[in-house]
Protein backbone atom coordinates (compact mmCIF):
# COMPACT_ATOMS: atom_id res chain seq x y z
CA UNK A 1 0.00 0.00 0.00
CA UNK A 2 2.63 2.57 1.15
CA UNK A 3 3.89 4.10 -2.38
CA UNK A 4 1.27 3.41 -4.35
CA UNK A 5 -1.35 5.66 -5.91
CA UNK A 6 -4.58 5.92 -4.06
CA UNK A 7 -6.67 4.86 -7.85
CA UNK A 8 -4.54 1.39 -7.23
CA UNK A 9 -4.45 1.44 -3.50
CA UNK A 10 -8.17 1.77 -3.70
CA UNK A 11 -8.68 -1.29 -5.96
CA UNK A 12 -6.81 -3.32 -3.52
CA UNK A 13 -8.38 -2.68 -0.91
CA UNK A 14 -11.68 -2.54 -2.57
CA UNK A 15 -10.60 -6.55 -3.48
CA UNK A 16 -9.63 -7.28 0.27
CA UNK A 17 -12.74 -6.54 1.26
CA UNK A 18 -15.45 -7.98 -1.06
CA UNK A 19 -14.90 -11.64 -1.07
CA UNK A 20 -15.62 -12.79 2.45
CA UNK A 21 -15.67 -9.31 3.39
CA UNK A 22 -16.35 -9.51 7.09
CA UNK A 23 -13.86 -12.22 8.54
CA UNK A 24 -10.95 -9.90 6.64
CA UNK A 25 -12.33 -6.75 7.69
CA UNK A 26 -12.45 -8.08 11.34
CA UNK A 27 -9.06 -9.22 10.89
CA UNK A 28 -7.77 -5.78 9.69
CA UNK A 29 -9.61 -4.29 12.41
CA UNK A 30 -8.41 -6.53 14.95
CA UNK A 31 -4.71 -6.36 14.19
CA UNK A 32 -4.50 -2.47 14.16
CA UNK A 33 -5.64 -2.72 17.83
CA UNK A 34 -2.89 -5.30 17.98
CA UNK A 35 0.18 -4.12 16.92
CA UNK A 36 2.73 -6.95 18.33
CA UNK A 37 0.65 -9.33 16.18
CA UNK A 38 -1.56 -12.62 16.98
CA UNK A 39 -1.42 -15.73 16.86
CA UNK A 40 -3.98 -17.63 14.52
CA UNK A 41 -5.44 -19.24 17.75
CA UNK A 42 -5.74 -15.31 19.06
CA UNK A 43 -7.55 -14.77 16.33
CA UNK A 44 -9.33 -17.83 15.81
CA UNK A 45 -10.48 -17.55 18.97
CA UNK A 46 -11.16 -14.09 19.45
CA UNK A 47 -13.39 -13.94 16.47
CA UNK A 48 -14.97 -16.94 17.28
CA UNK A 49 -14.47 -18.31 12.83
CA UNK A 50 -13.96 -21.56 11.38
CA UNK A 51 -9.73 -22.51 10.60
CA UNK A 52 -11.00 -22.80 7.03
CA UNK A 53 -12.54 -18.77 7.14
CA UNK A 54 -9.48 -17.48 8.94
CA UNK A 55 -6.69 -19.31 7.24
CA UNK A 56 -8.26 -18.41 3.40
CA UNK A 57 -8.76 -14.40 4.74
CA UNK A 58 -5.59 -14.21 6.03
CA UNK A 59 -3.77 -16.04 2.99
CA UNK A 60 -5.67 -13.60 1.02
CA UNK A 61 -4.87 -10.21 3.39
CA UNK A 62 -1.24 -11.49 3.00
CA UNK A 63 -1.01 -12.12 -0.55
CA UNK A 64 -2.93 -8.14 -1.17
CA UNK A 65 0.36 -7.19 1.08
CA UNK A 66 -1.46 -5.71 4.23
CA UNK A 67 -0.62 -8.59 6.65
CA UNK A 68 2.83 -10.66 7.28
CA UNK A 69 3.61 -13.94 9.35
CA UNK A 70 6.62 -13.47 11.36
CA UNK A 71 7.31 -16.42 13.48
CA UNK A 72 3.81 -17.29 14.95
CA UNK A 73 2.38 -13.91 14.44
CA UNK A 74 0.51 -12.26 12.24
CA UNK A 75 0.13 -8.64 12.34
CA UNK A 76 -0.55 -5.64 9.64
CA UNK A 77 2.82 -5.03 7.64
CA UNK A 78 4.77 -1.79 8.08
CA UNK A 79 2.96 1.18 6.53
CA UNK A 80 -1.01 -0.53 6.24
CA UNK A 81 -2.44 1.29 9.24
CA UNK A 82 -1.47 4.82 7.66
CA UNK A 83 -2.22 3.30 4.20
CA UNK A 84 -5.66 2.39 5.14
CA UNK A 85 -6.58 5.56 6.19
CA UNK A 86 -5.01 7.87 3.34
CA UNK A 87 -7.08 5.57 1.08
CA UNK A 88 -10.34 5.99 3.21
CA UNK A 89 -9.78 10.06 3.33
CA UNK A 90 -8.94 10.16 -0.19
CA UNK A 91 -12.25 7.83 -1.11
CA UNK A 92 -14.68 10.04 1.57
CA UNK A 93 -13.13 13.30 -0.31
CA UNK A 94 -14.32 11.61 -3.63
CA UNK A 95 -17.69 10.99 -2.25
CA UNK A 96 -17.97 14.28 -0.42
CA UNK A 97 -17.09 16.10 -4.24
CA UNK A 98 -19.59 13.97 -5.91
CA UNK A 99 -22.37 14.22 -3.46
CA UNK A 100 -21.86 18.39 -3.87
CA UNK A 101 -22.11 17.63 -7.62
CA UNK A 102 -25.32 16.20 -7.34
CA UNK A 103 -26.44 18.85 -4.80
CA UNK A 104 -26.61 16.33 -1.98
Amino acid sequence: MVGEDTALALKKLESALTKNAHVRTQILTLLMSHPDGLTFKEIKETLKKSDESINQALQALILLGYVEKLGKQYKLKPGVRDGIFRVLWAASDELIMEMRRKGL
